[in-house]
């Protein structure tokens, strides 16, 4: 736990500002929209990507208990897996036997293998969602911005022919 985060007091006043920043963020492109003011696409497409990384930041350092006894439990038996266990109907964790095909454990390999190398696994793990939801974002905004200023013919053909 980063040291100058202190568990007693009380953050909620982070959330506000979050939900305020994206409520700014939303008018503002709204207000751009009616005033007809047109930027370019990459430059729409930084600031939707870094906006969406710096408003996210708070979130890394969120004392949560947000995955609950399932995410232990998964790396518990992501972690006898790692070890060598193959039978299936071995697999347990303190909630008892494994319940998801086995498929479901291997995504939870790379979990179990950053919580052994650092004790920030977790900080890691919620960089890495954000990073992705950045880019997803980014890459519906790329589709909205073809769709409004190039029109749907055009940008199939563009998202087709792999330019744009």
């Amino acid at each position: 736990m980063p040291k100058f985060i202190d568990p007693s007091e009380d953050y909620s006043w982070v959330q506000d500002l979050l939900t305020n920043s994206n409520s700014f963020l939303l008018g503002a492109g709204l207000l751009m929209k009616v005033l007809r003011v047109r930027l370019q696409q990459k430059t729409v497409l930084v600031i939707v990507f870094f906006s969406s990384i710096i408003l996210s930041l708070p979130y890394v350092f969120d004392i949560t208990f947000r995955y609950g006894v399932d995410y232990v439990a998964y790396i518990q038996q992501a972690g006898a897996v790692y070890n060598g266990e193959r039978d299936y109907t071995r697999l347990s964790s303190h909630l008892g036997p494994c319940y998801y095909p086995a498929g479901h454990i291997w995504h939870y390999l790379p979990a179990f293998w950053l919580h052994l190398q650092t004790q920030h696994a977790e900080q890691i793990i919620k960089v890495g969602h954000f990073v992705i939801y950045a880019v997803t974002l980014m890459l519906a905004t790329h589709l909205a911005y073809l769709y409004e200023y190039v029109g749907p013919k055009m940008a199939e053909l563009q998202k087709s022919c792999g330019s744009a």
